[in-house]
């Protein structure tokens, strides 16, 4: 059995004699709470159970920090209580000492309580710790890094740009790909391993930062696979095979030939199917000529992603073609790559495509893998629709040892700072906008992505 850390403090009635203004009273912790307990999750070591009995209707936030490093603390946001009530403290180190303190206001009063301690217990086994293998990074880098263990027993993880990890999630059946939504403070993940399909996962999951499972259904009739995510209505977007029957006589097949593209299902908290689209529209495996060796997973489409405006786009692998979809109708606006309808200079189609991040409408940041080169690259398109031509605003290519020709991406997190996520290096790697590696954080398995995070608020 999990061993449970209890902390139990009652505090002293003591009163303060303090100036003080019409306004706003500094009073006793006392007048305002009647004790505080401290207790570890039962089922995750870095999550920290605060419950607070107050004496009557309060405003509180609990500050927090580690114990040699009071300078950086950090405070809950706001939240109202009358009596018994509890928050949660997340984002915190295995193995490591910490303060905390209740900010409480009722009405005109105000107290601050004394300080109380806390150690966390370590990881797991099941979820191992990174390395830091290079760091020539000079300055501090704020925000957090998520990365998710496929295969059984899975995981996700939060870490801070040193590799340490701050949060966890067990996911025994493992996790495809996940997402964050800072909207939302959910993670998104398609997980489980579908044996109907290849690379198709099991369910859906949605999940909050303090481990309650928001969504947690089984959709293995979808053949969900790849990406899934929160859009900001708070619907969730995903992408999914989608088999249909063609008549394949005229490229050496069969007349009833199962083909199997790829499309996006919309669906909303309850996983309730909303919306669904597909590729077929858009071109017909009649007119390929390499369908037969391909029908089996055709375009294999790995992500789908939104801007500002509310424009979908979607990178399929195996054409390396970035799509722009009409989120009302379905058209699509565009196709950019190898065999796609815009124009671009050929020494910036991808060889693998992966991992759209919208800067801007049709300026989307991608990562191309370079099967054939064996050289991943951040590539910055910029499209004129109107012309249907584009061109390359930004290249910052990956050393060969930490290139990936398979799943990962690249996100900028500054004017002189991007991190890659490598599945074949088993990385997160952090360079400047030439290509220099300032920072590589290893791990032990082979994740989808890095997804950096750049600030959590709860």
């Amino acid at each position: 059995m999990k061993r449970i850390t209890l902390f139990h403090f009652t505090l002293a009635l003591l009163i303060i004699f303090c100036s003080c203004t019409k306004e706003e009273s500094n009073v006793s912790p006392g007048e305002l709470i009647k004790r505080v307990e401290a207790t570890v999750s039962e089922n995750n070591t870095l999550r920290m159970q605060i419950s607070i009995e107050f004496k009557k209707a309060v405003t509180y936030e609990i500050e927090y920090w580690k114990k040699e490093m009071p300078e950086n603390s950090r405070m809950t946001l706001s939240r109202q209580a009358d009596g018994l009530t509890s928050t949660m403290l997340v984002l915190l180190e295995p193995s490591t000492e910490y303060c905390f303190r209740i900010h409480a206001k009722s009405n005109n009063a105000q107290t601050v309580t004394d300080s109380y301690e806390f150690t966390t217990e370590g990881l797991p086994g099941n979820i191992p710790d990174y390395s830091l293998t290079v760091d020539n990074m000079e300055e501090d880098l704020d925000g957090y890094i998520l990365m998710c263990k496929r295969d059984r027993p899975g995981f996700i993880t939060l870490c801070d740009p040193k590799g340490v990890i701050v949060w966890y999630e067990s996911v025994p059946e493992g996790v495809r790909v996940a997402t964050y939504d800072p909207a939302t403070n959910t993670i998104t993940g398609i997980t489980g391993s579908s044996s109907l399909k290849s690379y198709a996962g099991t369910g859906i999951l949605v999940i909050d930062l303090f481990g309650n499972r928001i969504l947690d259904k089984n959709i293995e009739s979808l053949h969900a696979h790849h990406d899934s995510r929160r859009l900001p209505d708070g619907d969730i977007i995903l992408v999914n095979y989608v088999p249909r029957t063609y008549d394949l006589t005229s490229q050496g097949g069969g007349s009833e030939e199962t083909v199997w593209g790829d499309g996006y299902t919309i669906m909303d908290i309850e996983g309730n199917i909303k919306a669904q689209w597909d590729c077929f529209d858009e071109l017909d495996p009649r007119e390929d000529s390499r369908i037969m060796s391909t029908k089996g997973d055709w375009l294999h489409a790995n992500s789908v992603t939104y801007d500002a405006n509310g424009n979908y786009y979607m990178t399929f692998n195996k054409i390396s073609q970035l799509w722009k979809i009409d989120p009302d109708n379905g058209d699509v606006f565009y196709r950019v790559g190898p065999n796609g309808n815009v124009k671009i200079p050929e020494q910036y189609e991808a060889d693998g495509l992966h991992a759209p991040y919208p800067l801007a409408e049709d300026r989307i940041l991608v990562l191309d893998n370079g099967k054939s080169s064996g050289i991943s690259r951040a590539l910055i398109y910029e499209i004129d629709a109107a012309t249907m031509t584009g061109s390359v605003t930004k290249e910052v290519a990956l050393p060969h040892e930490y290139s990936s020709q398979n799943r990962s991406n690249a996100y900028i997190i500054s004017d002189d700072l991007i991190v890659f996520g490598s599945s074949s290096a088993s990385a997160a790697i952090f360079t400047d906008h030439e290509g220099t590696v300032k920072r590589v954080i290893k791990c032990t398995y082979l994740p989808y992505r890095a997804e950096y995070i750049p600030e959590l608020n709860y």
